[in-house]
């Protein structure tokens, strides 16, 4: 073997791993550059989003006044049930034969 196939043989047996090496830097400098880019677009998202201990405190607030109603209404139909039950019999079989013929309206 002469020496100017050993010099061809050692390049080509150094580029595999060199070629590797290539490949790999290429890919770290890539990976790197898109990692930072998502950095970016969380840091942004959540620097720009609204307040959300506000909002939730807005929700709960919210659904405080909803039961508040909801239980209002319930104390008022309460109310009128004992009112119908104290005027006697005669009003009660009057509401449940208008209940009666509302439910045979085709």
């Amino acid at each position: 073997m002469t020496a100017t196939e050993q010099v061809a043989a050692l390049i080509r047996l150094a580029m595999v791993p060199l070629g590797a090496v290539i490949m790999f830097g290429v890919a770290w400098v890539v990976l790197r550059s898109v990692s930072r880019q998502i950095r970016r677009r969380v840091e942004q998202s959540l620097s720009a989003g609204p307040d959300w201990n506000q909002r939730f405190d807005d929700l709960q607030a919210a659904v405080e006044a909803i039961a508040f109603e909801v239980e209002r209404i319930g104390e008022i139909e309460r109310f009128a049930v004992q009112r119908i039950a104290r005027r006697g019999p005669a009003v009660s079989s009057a509401i449940r034969a208008d209940r009666a013929g509302a439910d045979n309206i085709d």
